[in-house]
């Protein structure tokens, strides 16, 4: 389970990956990534999507201002969404970029 204080943050490194910023106010979480969401890139997120969903955290928001998505990024953030709704919990999007927009419109 994922313990934190009320508002605070947590970082979660991987070696040779940027890391991935845990932000916590109150009962919701805002995960900012910071590489692409693309195979082979998705560790960090792929771990901290999972410590979040997995405690008492019922507002995620993701904030995808610095990343990029491809069509495998896609399918994650869509698993990502089936995961959350199965736990009870809500998963918002923030800062998405034209293309990412887009890609969310298909």
């Amino acid at each position: 389970m994922l313990q934190s204080p009320s508002q605070g943050h947590i970082i979660l490194y991987m070696p040779r990956l940027k890391p991935t910023l845990l932000t916590f106010r109150g009962n919701i979480a805002v995960i900012q990534p910071h590489r692409a969401l693309t195979l082979g890139e998705m560790a960090s997120l792929r771990n901290a999507m999972s410590a979040v969903i997995g405690s008492d955290y019922r507002r995620i928001i993701l904030d995808l201002a610095e990343v990029d998505v491809d069509p495998v990024g896609l399918g994650e953030l869509i698993m990502y969404f089936a995961q959350a709704m199965h736990a009870g919990a809500f998963i918002g999007l923030m800062n998405l970029t034209h293309i990412v927009r887009q890609l969310m419109v298909i």
